[in-house]
């Protein structure tokens, strides 16, 4: 959806005692129009019912047949009005050169500060989940990467280190007690790439190397949140060739 003024700012630093060396901050704070994404069935349930005289619009998602049982639930992917989001970013990138090559490192980290949605009726659907995690997504505070990346000649070896922050489960189906928090979580991936002139690249990976499970979230359809990992250790391979 359309983007509404908001406030965004960006600072680049190359300290000059220290070559190679990049840092940059960027704060952002913007609202997104339109923005496209799925009623909540529990959120439109619980607008409906508790509206006086089932007034609220939500209840025309939900049509009932002459029986009373409910025959259509409208849940389709819409422009469902606005989201409020607001964080800092930091990204730092280094070169080392060594002997037989060069090492670079690409740091980024990530602090939510709010992350809200508001449906086209004004109800505000999920209030700030920052901080916390459902079936649809996370919103960690914090999330991080990092990535060693070797080069030599026509060769490659990287790998990354991800950060998930610990979160409180939205618990909108009301479970209470099964489980109200997700540690946090570490990944770890690591590929090899060889490149043959400018004719064609080979790479080899693995991500999930500890091959960790997901959490329990447990107002999900398969127990989990879709910003895990839940294939578990993960290997790939990719063929990519250049044509003039």
């Amino acid at each position: 959806g359309p983007l509404s003024p908001g406030i965004t700012g960006v600072a680049v630093w190359k300290p000059e005692m220290i070559s190679n060396l990049s840092l940059a901050l960027d704060y952002y704070d913007v609202t997104v129009k339109d923005a496209v994404n799925t009623p909540d069935p529990v959120d439109v349930i619980n607008n409906c019912y508790l509206s006086p005289n089932l007034s609220a619009p939500e209840c025309a998602r939900i049509g009932r047949g002459a029986s009373g049982t409910v025959v259509r639930f409208d849940l389709l992917n819409e422009n469902l009005a606005r989201i409020d989001t607001s964080g800092i970013d930091v990204n730092a990138r280094y070169t080392l050169p060594v002997e037989y090559g060069e090492f670079h490192f690409d740091g980024n980290v990530n602090w939510l500060r709010q992350y809200k949605e508001t449906t086209d009726a004004g109800v505000v659907s999920t209030g700030d989940v920052a901080g916390a995690i459902s079936d649809w997504s996370g919103y960690p505070k914090w999330r991080s990467t990092l990535a060693v990346v070797f080069n030599r000649n026509n060769w490659s070896i990287g790998g990354t280190w991800r950060y998930l922050d610990s979160m409180k489960v939205y618990d909108a189906v009301g479970l209470g007690s099964l489980n109200d928090s997700v540690p946090a979580f570490h990944y770890f991936d690591m590929y090899g790439t060889y490149r043959y002139q400018d004719l064609f690249e080979v790479t080899v990976g693995a991500n999930n190397l500890t091959n960790k499970e997901p959490p329990y979230v447990p107002d999900t359809a398969n127990n989990t949140s879709l910003i895990y990992d839940y294939l578990g250790r993960f290997y790939y391979a990719r063929f990519k060739l250049t044509f003039d």
